[in-house]
């Protein structure tokens, strides 16, 4: 009786403090991950069609992870959709301890150890990828056809919400069904009608919330392809990076122990073992593809998931031991979260400890704001205000911004008119590219644009985009430059281009490292090289990151610069005849075609992986 209610105060008090220690919601700011934050909630308030009018890896219900509210939308959604998520997990715990028995008490710390220090969701969507998951594994192991449905309401959501989890939610939902049906788990009825339900709540939902699903799910799979060759960096110190690459050995170690321990009732867990690997190749390569503190952040948010389903699924194999194991592997992902904090606090210790939440127990941290929210705060920041005569001059016209800072479209509340690819770094496939260009050709083009080149990860970002810049020639009138707190931005208005500008076309069927291009003179020239990897390059993006590939190239003036080149960006075409790396060269581009430039000489492509290519 008295472990009954104890374990029952522990999931009151374990609901309470989960609550209390996730952030309710959030406001506008700067940055560039905020930027597409805002730039996603303005298409959502003008009804924009996800697929068609859009490409992106989030949809249209994307702020209920990123915690920005968009305009005439109720803040009580993030309220709502916390409460289930803290009421999914107060159910996990509680099942979690039935099952252990006399170790429930071991269960209960691990569960806090779980939330802090970062809050129980640092990321919902991992999150909410973990719960279909764990009600999938439910349903099949205690037969419950209700977890079956509860798991395709999240598949669902985690659809509408970040479309690119699809490929690991969808297929591993159908998988499920599938084994349910063989393994005669549910009669064959039951499952298929859920498989139809499941697809036509998909077409309705898609109906309601304006996407077209063809275009939706086409265009995340070349989002998702080519994020990793263009996403992926190194940005640890040697021993930064011997420090993390260790702990998640060790983390990795003991999940191979807990493997080998249950081995030989392989049988009965081969879908928890499935499940779990499933998670482990997830976090592994979310923690690859951008070497740094965030990457193995993201990790190590995952990793802590893959415990918890061996804690729910299969403790009837386990004992004691296994669960200091799993105790230990939960150490391991708070000294990294704990490092990682670190390294993201400017590698300050104290930076790290003061932005640490501080643990309570006080529901009203939580319930408050919400009495307070005001979407007019978004505003309140100031840093970005541009001109008043210029935004009189603007108007009700509508306006796109290049390359990434679309906070000053939102904080000046500009009527916004999106190309596809809202971020030019996200353009980087061939067809990504070419829809932004034929976004530009349309009616459909905004009628002012403001362009700021900004750089990213050692890439020449002149390169970026380069249909839009063809177009902003071809249609496009350039302003006086506008000067707005330290930035310089280029103005162009729709209407009074060159409409034929001449074009030199230098194109590279096959790529051999080494080898010298020499550039004509003329300022527009688009060079476009085919840079294949062969089996052991592919590997090797498969299952870590694409080997890298520079272009050397050297200037008429005898400077030479080298920039990281994306293949499939440069399989699209670069703008490569003029210098263009300031604000001030890319001004003198379009005003003179490039020929008042610096001009290119030559261009030379390296790879510090020359084994890679074909």
């Amino acid at each position: 009786m008295l472990m009954r209610y104890g374990s029952s105060i522990f999931l009151v008090l374990f609901a309470v403090y989960a609550l209390t220690m996730t952030v309710p919601y959030g406001y506008a700011s700067l940055g560039l991950d905020p930027s597409w934050n805002l730039a996603i909630n303005l298409l959502i308030q003008q009804g924009a069609n996800f697929g068609k009018d859009v490409a992106f890896t989030y949809g249209p219900l994307g702020f209920l992870n990123y915690r920005i509210m968009p305009e005439g939308y109720s803040i009580y959604w993030f309220f709502a959709f916390d409460l289930a998520l803290v009421g999914m997990a107060t159910a996990s715990v509680a099942y979690a301890m039935r099952q252990a028995g006399k170790y429930a008490y071991l269960v209960a710390i691990l569960a806090v150890m779980v939330i802090y220090p970062e809050g129980l969701f640092a990321d919902r969507v991992f999150s909410l990828l973990f719960y279909e998951f764990a009600f999938l594994l439910y349903a099949l192991q205690e037969r419950r056809f209700w977890a079956l449905i509860l798991a395709t309401a999240i598949a669902l959501l985690l659809f509408f919400i970040k479309v690119n989890v699809l490929f690991i939610a969808g297929p591993y939902f159908m998988l499920m069904l599938v084994y349910a049906g063989w393994k005669r788990i549910f009669s064959p009825v039951k499952l298929g009608v859920l498989a139809v339900i499941y697809v036509l709540s998909l077409c309705g939902l898609a109906a309601i919330l304006q996407v077209d699903l063809w275009g939706y799910i086409r265009n995340s799979i070349a989002l998702t392809d080519g994020y990793i060759d263009a996403m992926s960096s190194f940005s640890l110190f040697p021993k930064e990076f011997f420090i993390l690459a260790m702990l998640e050995i060790l983390f990795g170690l003991g999940f191979v122990l807990l493997l080998w321990r249950s081995w030989k009732s392989w049988r009965e867990t081969f879908v928890v073992l499935f499940t779990s690997l499933l998670l482990l190749a997830l976090a592994f390569k979310q923690s690859h593809v951008g070497i740094g503190f965030a990457g193995f952040r993201n990790f190590f948010q995952i990793a802590p998931l893959i415990v918890c389903l061996y804690v729910l699924f299969v403790p009837k194999l386990w004992d004691r031991k296994d669960l200091r194991i799993a105790g230990g592997m939960l150490a391991i992902y708070l000294l990294s979260m704990a490092y990682t904090g670190y390294g993201l606090s400017d590698r300050s210790w104290r930076n790290y400890v003061r932005s640490r939440p501080e643990p309570h127990m006080n529901l009203s941290y939580y319930a408050v704001p919400y009495t307070w929210y005001d979407y007019a705060k978004n505003f309140d920041q100031h840093a970005l205000d541009l001109p008043d005569s210029l935004r009189r001059r603007l108007g009700n016209a509508s306006v796109d911004f290049l390359q990434h800072d679309l906070g000053y479209v939102f904080f000046n509340r500009l009527a916004y008119r999106a190309r596809p690819v809202i971020q030019s770094y996200s353009a980087y496939t061939p067809e990504l590219i070419r829809m932004n260009g034929a976004h530009y050709r349309s009616i459909q083009a905004p009628d002012w644009v403001f362009y700021k080149l900004e750089p990213f990860r050692n890439q020449n970002p002149f390169w970026m985009d380069s249909e839009v810049t063809l177009e902003l020639l071809k249609r496009y009138q350039l302003q006086a430059p506008v000067y707005v707190h330290g930035d310089t931005l280029q103005l162009f208005k729709r209407g009074g281009g060159l409409f034929r500008p001449k074009v030199q076309e230098i194109q590279v069927p096959t790529m051999r490292l080494g080898q010298v291009i020499t550039i004509p003179k003329g300022g527009l020239v688009r060079l476009q090289v085919d840079a294949r990897l062969n089996v052991w390059g592919q590997l090797m993006r498969l299952f870590a990151q694409p080997p890298y590939l520079y272009a050397k190239v050297r200037y008429a003036d005898g400077q030479e610069r080298r920039f990281r080149v994306i293949p499939p960006v440069l399989k699209a075409g670069i703008w490569v005849g003029a210098r263009v790396e300031t604000q001030a060269e890319l001004r003198t581009f379009f005003l003179t075609a490039g020929r008042g430039n610096v001009a290119s000489e030559q261009l030379v492509l390296e790879s510090p992986m020359p084994w890679a290519w074909q």
